[in-house]
């Protein structure tokens, strides 16, 4: 199957801002896509990307005063199987995660997590 994938935000900056953009696909999906999905910006600005710690393609830039519009686009294909599911894993109480697991789940500044709890503790299925 192919699926179309990509965003477009836009920003009005009331001053020069540096920003880090983390939207494009997952490098362990990099040769599914059709197409390299490469952030345009509006008005263009230069970008330099980098990899962070968990394979996220990241896209540092500085954004002028003004309008700023970040866009990708590209097409990915997939198998459209399910991920495999394992029903003997066991759900572990947070005071007994090993200490590197526990930075996965703190807020993130990009995510009003106040605003959202609600909407993720309704998703949750309690077996």
């Amino acid at each position: 199957m192919r699926i179309r994938v990509g965003c477009e935000m836009t920003y009005e900056l009331g001053q020069v801002t540096p920003m880090i953009a983390i939207l494009n696909v997952h490098s362990s999906r990099v040769s599914d896509l059709e197409r390299p999905d490469y952030l345009i910006t509006t008005p263009s600005v230069p970008v330099e990307g980098y990899r962070d710690s968990f394979g996220n393609w990241c896209n540092r830039l500085v954004a002028p005063d003004g309008r700023l519009s970040l866009r990708t686009e590209t097409v990915i294909r997939d198998t459209g199987r399910w991920d495999t599911v394992d029903p003997g894993a066991e759900q572990v109480p947070v005071q007994n995660l090993p200490a590197e697991t526990l930075l996965f789940l703190l807020g993130s500044r990009y995510c009003e997590t106040d605003r959202l709890s609600d909407v993720a503790w309704s998703e949750v299925v309690w077996t």
